[in-house]
Order: structure tokens, then sequence, then C-alpha cells
């Protein structure tokens, strides 16, 4: 399996488990957005730079796309799906992003570099 697919597989199998958490209290899934995907590389590779919701040029998260993500989770070094997704759902902060019954939309996108692993998910 090459990289890109690993990565693929990684980011569709997050999305499955939160939606596995969103269906089992009554929230509706959340379906994949592809105008957002551009916005979740852009953070994820950025976060090999500054690990943050602040951007690496001082700008705060939602100015990387086109004012289209309402919501943000990021993660460093996690490369199991389930392992993220749990480790979300125990935070409570971003637990409240993931079950926001507001969000219809998501997309997920992994980066490695030589600073580590990183994951940046949007929703909207």
């Amino acid at each position: 399996m090459t990289a890109f697919a690993a990565e693929q597989s990684f980011e569709n199998l997050t999305i499955q488990k939160i939606n596995m958490y969103r269906v089992s209290s009554g929230i509706k899934p959340l379906s994949e957005n592809e105008s957002l995907k551009a916005t979740s590389t852009t953070r994820a590779m950025e976060c090999a730079t500054l690990f943050s919701h602040t951007r690496p040029d001082g700008c705060v998260w939602y100015t990387a796309g086109n004012g289209d993500s309402y919501g943000e989770t990021l993660a460093k070094n996690i490369k199991d799906s389930n392992e993220l997704v749990d480790r979300w759902m125990k935070s409570p902060t971003h637990r409240a992003v993931l079950m926001d019954y507001r969000y219809s939309t998501i997309a997920i996108s992994a980066y490695s570099s030589e600073n580590g692993f990183y994951t940046a998910a949007e929703f909207a």
C-alpha cells in the first residue's frame, strides 16, 4: 500500500468511527465535504510547522479556507484511527466538535513529515 493510500484509508476509517459515535447518540452522520478537503490538507501541513489552531502566519485556523469551516480538531503522531477518535472523544472540547449536531459535513487530511504525523479535521 502506498503512503497516499494508507492516509486515505486512515482518513476514511476516522470518519467512519466519528459517525459511529454520532449515530449511536442519535446525531446524523457526517458526509465527506470535498470543498473542505483543501482546507483540511492545508491545516494538516501547517501543523508540521506550528501545531496549533493558530496558523503559522499568525492568523486563526478558519482563515485557511474559503470561510466554510466552522469547527476544527487536530492531532499529532496518532496513526491509528480508533485511537485518534477515542482520544478526541475523551477530550470535552474535541468531543463537542465531533458531536455537534449543527455540523453535517467533514473533511479529514493526514500529513506525514519529518516532524511527525498530523491530522486535521474540518467541520461544516
